[in-house]
Formats: C-alpha cells, structure tokens, sequence
C-alpha cells in the first residue's frame, strides 16, 4: 500500500471525488485501509498533503541573487530557509580562471510579483550587510494565460489552497468546496481539470515529506542565447539573463547553462558548440534544494511582504 501511495506523488493524486477508492483498486486494498495507511504516514512526519504542483507556464518571476566574501555568508545561510520566496542556496566551491570576482553564494528566488522579490531581496541584504549582485532570469511578461482559462492567477483562492494540500480524507475534494464556500465538489473538480488539460496543473502531489538535500551543479555563463536546434546535456537548465537594476561589467554575458553532477560544464560540451556561444566565467557548487516548490499563491505571506514592499515605496511593476 505504502507503494502506492509513493506511486500517487509521482503520478499524481487522482482527481476524482473519491480518490482513494481509485487508488485502492490498483492494489487490491481495500479505501479504508488505504486512507488510514496514508493518515498514518502523515501522522508520523513520512508524508506531505497532495499539493499542486505547476507548469512552467504559471506566470513567476525568477531572481539569482549573488554575494561575495564581504558579505556575511554565515547569517544568509540562516536566515534564506525562513524567506517565502528561496527555493534554493548555492555555494560555491571552485571557480574557473575567468570567474574571479563573482559571487561566492546564490540565492534562487521565486514569486509572482516582483515587488516580492524586491522587499525579501532587501532583507537578505540587511543580514549580509552588502548589496547583492541580482540576475533577472527569464523574464516574464505582465500578463499570463490564467485569465483565458480561469487559472490559478485569477482564482486565487484555489490556488493557496491547493498550496497548502489537500486534507486526508476519503472525499477531499467536497471538504475543500466546503472550505472554500463558494462552489461545489462537482465545479472544483472541473475547474482541476480543466488546469490540466490547459497546461496550468502539472498534478497534485502526494509525496514523501520533503527534506532539504544537496546536489553538485556546474554552472557556466555564455555571450550568446542557447540554439533552439541544439541539444542540452541531460538535466540542464538554460536562463536568459540580464543585470538589475542596469549593465554592469561582470554581466556582459546573457545566458546562464546550469547542469548537474560533478565536472565542469565546458567538459560536457561540444568544442564547437562551446566556441560558438562564447564561454565566459564558470564554477561549480552545492546546491541546497530548500522546498519542492515556491508556494506563487501563499496568501498570507504575499500580503506581509506586499505589505513591506509598500512600506519602501516598492510598487508591482515588472523588473
């Protein structure tokens, strides 16, 4: 049983009315034995709430944050895991000949609205007691495809919500309608699905209680954009990238290529791929994963740093 439920985060949790029962019949127990297996594993700490888990397409606005050795690196690494917006640290721990002078710890930070970013950006620059040096990576435009489809970003409700998971029971879908108060199982599970279909809703995950882990990444910037028709080495991670809030001398390079493992990125690369992107500093690092996801629809916590954001004469205007 325990296995199926492991299947369930990584296949998604059914989106039916009982989703047990659909769950049940792959293993021959029976929903009740199931349910109150999964009950225990979340009573024991062993399992989260199935959570929603995106698209690449729900609007989000990306920042790399960088300090150097002037900062204090030890109150960043305290203070990042306690921030809405952190989804991972990154400390480097070699650097090419041409890195000289880049940060020696990244911040990756997530949220929908810039003036987010700008109010925990402000924060972590309190603690370390030097400014950042900021890459805007894949920027977003103002507007994303929720309104047409009635996505995550106009109901937003739903959204935090499904943020905060389901609750385990045998029907959590109609205690969620009640919650919610405005709908009806039978409407919610539309609306789920048709977020799916439409390519906002990856699924809603019931997996193993996250734990922060560290994984070995190499990362390299490039003068020139990655090509549509080349390949990318298995797991890597291409960002179109740019200096906030201006050009800065470091920052004449304008894509970012991330892989993970051990070894540097240069030596994953064809020669003449390389040559032709134009290969500028690299390093490798640890980095820290913080959360399986930024929660884009935190309610509460949106507020308060909407809240300090306003209080600096932040407004939400993209980056």
């Amino acid at each position: 049983m325990r296995q199926i439920l492991l299947r369930a985060g990584r296949d998604g949790f059914p989106l039916h009315a009982s989703p047990f029962r659909v769950l049940a019949e792959q293993c021959g127990a029976s929903p009740r034995e199931l349910l109150q297996q999964a009950q225990a594993l979340q009573a024991q700490g062993l399992l989260d709430p199935p959570s929603a888990r995106w698209q690449e397409c729900v609007r989000r606005q990306r920042w790399r944050l960088g300090f150097g050795a002037q900062a204090d690196l030890a109150a960043l690494t305290r203070l990042a895991p306690e921030l809405l917006c952190v989804l991972s640290i990154e400390q480097c721990e070699a650097q090419g000949p041409q890195a000289a002078g880049l940060p020696l710890l990244w911040l990756h930070l997530e949220a929908r609205e810039r003036n987010l970013l700008v109010a925990q950006r402000a924060q972590l620059e309190a603690a370390a007691g030097v400014e950042a040096r900021c890459l805007v990576l894949n920027e977003v435009a103002d507007a994303c495809g929720c309104k047409e489809q009635q996505g995550p970003c106009v109901d937003l409700a739903l959204a935090d919500a499904l943020e905060r998971g389901l609750p385990i029971v045998a029907n959590p879908y109609a205690q969620l309608a009640r919650q919610l108060g405005d709908r009806s199982e039978r409407s919610l599970l539309a609306q789920l699905r048709n977020w799916q279909t439409s390519g906002l809703l990856r699924c809603l995950s019931m997996a193993p209680h996250f734990m922060p882990n560290h994984q070995p990444w190499a990362s390299l910037l490039l003068e020139r954009p990655w090509p549509a028709d080349a390949p990318l080495p298995s797991g890597a991670r291409v960002h179109v990238c740019r200096p906030q809030p201006g050009p800065h001398p470091l920052w004449s390079y304008r894509t970012l290529l991330s892989i993970p493992g051990e070894g540097e990125c240069v030596s994953r690369l064809p020669a003449e791929l390389l040559t032709a992107l134009g290969p500028g500093p690299a390093w490798q690092s640890q980095v820290r994963r913080l959360r399986p996801q930024v929660r884009l629809f935190d309610a509460a916590a949106s507020s308060a740093l909407a809240e300090m954001a306003a209080a600096c004469g932040i407004t939400a205007t993209a980056a």
